[in-house]
């Protein structure tokens, strides 16, 4: 068990459903079932507050992924799991030895895994985003607040 945050608005971990029992999607879908009651009821910072938070999940869908070796925590950020376990020269553990050989992201989890894929997935990211969006600004109080 992961002892900081709720990694299920970031990573699909089918495989460990007890760890991470909700996928980035259902958050997504339960997120914005709460932006459109905010919506209708007229309370458009709340409504845009829960928009904000459905986006996360949503846009991790194409960024937490195989092709950029970030599909589970272990993979995004090998070093800091292994360093946690006590390996912080990925010689002790099988799983931190392979990640020392073969994942790029073991010395930079932040660094911009598959590069050349980057602009792909930000258009997708944008426009999955932007449908969202079109699902709220079908209500007047957001309209009024954003804009048409």
């Amino acid at each position: 068990m992961y002892l900081i945050g709720d990694f299920s608005y970031h990573f699909d971990m089918n495989n460990e459903r007890e760890l991470f029992p909700t996928s980035r999607l259902e958050h997504t879908d339960e997120h914005m079932g709460e932006a459109v009651k905010m919506a209708k009821e007229g309370s458009v910072d709340a409504a845009l507050k829960q928009f904000g938070i459905a986006l996360h999940p949503l846009q991790d869908t194409f960024s937490h992924i195989p092709e950029h070796n970030a599909e589970t925590p272990f993979d995004h950020a090998p070093f800091e799991h292994c360093l946690f376990k006590g390996d912080p020269f990925g010689i002790l553990w099988e799983d931190c030895r392979k990640a020392r050989k073969n994942n790029p992201n073991w010395g930079n989890h932040s660094r911009p895994d598959k590069e050349n894929k980057w602009h792909d997935d930000y258009n997708n990211a944008g426009t999955a985003s932007m449908a969202r969006m079109a699902e709220l600004m079908k209500y007047p109080s957001i309209q009024c607040a954003c804009g048409k």
